[in-house]
């Protein structure tokens, strides 16, 4: 069994692009604001984010941080939230929800539940910068994780290759985290993913990853964009290299 079984989204956008101009930034805050429900205070979003022209980790909602997921009709007991933020020129969300009850490994149709419930909260939109989907679970045997996070992932990124997408192993906080990487060449977006799966051998160690979400918000941030500033690189090497063609032509 898996216990308090969590997946998180941790979605990225970009806010003022290079050479992008007032109306491109409005349509960029436009676009990442539709990731987020109705109900959320648009004046005191707008309000922060135009408040300071450069910061490096800033809170959208104020004091208020995050807004509660509403509870969904026909899916199991669940809780969570969403959690937007801004890094200088980018936008942030975590998108965080949980089952309430324990839930088998041997048939993961839950899981798939989960990912569905997580997707439609941000409208099935991607992040245009890039995004990372976290799940994470107490196991009472750790032993058994590496088999598991290999199901877990293929459950998640059905037509990914888990053997080949498996970039690394670590322990953290008594338990075990995988990363998987599915990584394309820049002009392919489709399949590309970013996924880490956490298990933990006990409920206070789940409880305390919590307390490095705001950290993890930000590491992800800079990976995807480097990510996202070397695939855009490349693009613009290409089309130099075209053009140098066409020139000596």
């Amino acid at each position: 069994m898996l216990g308090y079984p969590t997946l998180n989204l941790f979605l990225y956008d970009l806010r003022a692009g290079l050479g992008q101009n007032e109306a491109d930034i409005e349509q960029n805050r436009a676009d990442f604001k539709r990731k987020l429900p109705a109900r959320f205070d648009n004046a005191l979003f707008d309000q922060s984010d135009n408040g300071l022209f450069e910061t490096e980790y800033l809170e959208l909602l104020g004091k208020d941080r995050v807004i509660q997921l509403s509870p969904v009709p026909d899916f199991p007991k669940h809780d969570g939230y969403y959690y937007p933020v801004r890094f200088n020129d980018s936008y942030g969300l975590l998108l965080n929800c949980s089952f309430a009850e324990d839930q088998e490994t041997s048939d993961l149709t839950w899981l798939n539940t989960l990912q569905k419930l997580v997707a439609d909260c941000v409208g099935n939109q991607k992040g245009t910068l890039g995004e990372t989907w976290v799940f994470s679970a107490q196991l009472d045997y750790l032993e058994q994780s590496a088999e598991l996070a290999t199901k877990i992932y293929k459950t998640l990124m059905p037509d990914a290759d888990a053997d080949e997408n498996q970039i690394g192993q670590s322990d953290f906080l008594g338990g075990v985290i995988f990363e998987f990487w599915g990584y394309h060449s820049p002009a392919q977006v489709e399949g590309k993913h970013h996924v880490i799966i956490t298990f933990y051998a006990d409920k206070n160690a789940l409880d305390r990853e919590t307390e490095f979400y705001s950290d993890w918000m930000s590491l992800l941030w800079y990976r995807h964009k480097i990510t996202w500033a070397y695939n855009q690189s490349r693009t613009v090497a290409h089309k130099l290299k075209q053009g140098a063609v066409q020139i000596q032509a």
